[in-house]
């Protein structure tokens, strides 16, 4: 028997010896991986308030851009954002002249809207003004209207003390169509998202509902503007959430002709081409399935659909046209001077050939290449599709990178044979133009804007 204690003894001593330390271990792993998921946690939420901070600052980007650009071309009073003591307030477009703006100025609704304003920015009395915008609310018949209405009531609610019932109608309204917008088509929604925004209690019920509203306020016209020959005058285009993209945005008028597309060249259709930039992270951001039932669309009609409008932009009648047709008094005699050293001396229809000046094929210009060093691939080995020379006064920065700013530093780039490279097209060599010559060849460049139309013809 006290062989058989002492065994025992030596058993358990064994047991702890060995156990205990792993118990040890165990416990540290376990409070380890709770740290973990811990730091894990307060990443995740970080990185939600760092989007939530991104994403406020893309819609205030977004709001100002499109309240200055409606306060040159429509009446003195906009509907705008404007600082006060208490933050930010909507002024009432009174006397605006748009439909939009005429369905809010409606006399039965706008007189309750009216009161309620005075009774929540002169008298600073919530509960009436609330009551006096639940009044326009009940008068409103028009969605504009409804989520105008909608608005001052929250932010009256809010400023009364009353922020959950504020928060449930900001997210009312955040759910309106994009087509719910103020007279200068600024979505009700956007305004919705700013506050809401500014909520952090609120910000993780209506994150998903305002990622969805910002991809959806950026449009194709937000990089293709027609006002910059359907560009947007940046060096490299700037896509949802301001991500920055690794390219400039190409103009894309004429592409009826076009072979392939992208800088790259990496489709060979329109259709395919349209559908592209939906997807791309650093772009919309969106998936094509969404964007088609956005517009009650299948995937397929809207490829074709935007293909077709794409198909319809169109430049020409340029003063270089005109000059082709015979009409000779077109070009001035610099610019016919530069049309022959653009056609003799300097080969720039080696790649800028045919009625859009672009043989939509891929080169090496230099321009991907630093020190011998490859910076973007393009379509191998420094490879660009060479860019179509109309309306090219209005498409600057120029080259697939945005590198160069103007027309003369276009020309004096070429002019010394581009960036040395391995892959160097044989054409690239230098000109030795004179400053002469440079100052023509601009000149006819300068030729080739004409009359850009863009839909059904008329």
């Amino acid at each position: 028997m006290p062989h058989r204690r002492v065994r025992t003894r030596q058993v358990l001593l064994f047991v702890l010896a060995i156990g205990l330390p792993c118990l040890v271990l165990v416990a540290l792993s376990l409070r380890m991986l709770a740290q973990e998921r811990e730091l894990a946690e307060k990443r995740l939420a970080d990185e939600r308030r760092r989007m939530a901070a991104d994403v406020r600052q893309d819609l205030l980007t977004r709001l100002e851009r499109l309240r200055l650009q409606a306060a040159g071309t429509v009446h003195a009073d906009p509907i705008v954002l404007v600082a006060d003591a208490q933050g930010d307030r909507l002024l009432l477009p009174w006397d605006a002249q748009s439909t939009g703006g005429a369905a809010l100025d409606d006399p039965t609704f706008s007189a309750a809207a009216r009161e309620g304003e005075r009774e929540e920015l002169v008298s600073r009395r919530f509960e009436a003004a609330g009551a006096a915008y639940r009044r326009a609310l009940g008068r409103a018949h028009h969605p504009a209207q409804t989520a105008f209405a909608q608005l001052l009531l929250a932010r009256a609610l809010a400023r009364g003390g009353h922020q959950r019932a504020a928060d449930k109608l900001y997210r009312t309204i955040l759910a309106a169509p994009l087509a719910v917008a103020d007279e200068h088509g600024i979505p009700f929604a956007l305004y919705a998202a700013r506050r809401l925004l500014d909520r952090p209690a609120v910000a993780d019920e209506t994150d998903a509902a305002v990622l969805e509203l910002v991809r959806a306020a950026l449009a194709c016209a937000s990089c293709h503007d027609p006002e910059r020959a359907f560009t947007d005058g940046r060096r490299l285009a700037v896509g949802v959430f301001g991500r920055a993209g690794r390219r400039n945005v190409p103009a894309i008028i004429n592409r009826a002709w076009g072979r392939s597309f992208f800088w790259d060249g990496r489709v060979t259709t329109l259709e395919e081409q349209v559908l592209t930039p939906i997807e791309d992270p650093d772009e919309m951001d969106l998936a094509v399935s969404q964007a088609a039932r956005r517009v009650d669309l299948t995937v397929d009609q809207l490829s074709r659909a935007l293909a077709s409008y794409v198909r319809s932009i169109l430049s020409g009648n340029s003063r270089y046209d005109r000059f082709a047709a015979g009409e000779r008094t077109a070009l001035s005699p610099e610019e016919q001077a530069g049309l022959q050293i653009f056609s003799g001396k300097g080969n720039c229809t080696a790649c800028h050939v045919g009625p859009t000046l672009t043989d939509e094929r891929l080169h090496n210009t230099g321009v991907a290449w630093t020190d011998r060093r490859l910076l973007d691939p393009g379509g191998g080995n420094g490879t660009f599709k060479t860019p179509t020379l109309r309306e090219v006064t209005r498409t600057a920065p120029y080259m697939h990178d945005g590198s160069l700013a103007t027309l003369e530093e276009v020309v004096d780039y070429y002019d010394r044979g581009g960036n040395a490279n391995p892959f160097l097209d044989p054409e690239l060599r230098p000109l030795r133009l004179t400053p002469g010559e440079k100052n023509a060849l601009v000149a006819f460049l300068r030729t080739l804007n004409g009359d850009v139309s863009e839909g059904p013809s008329q």
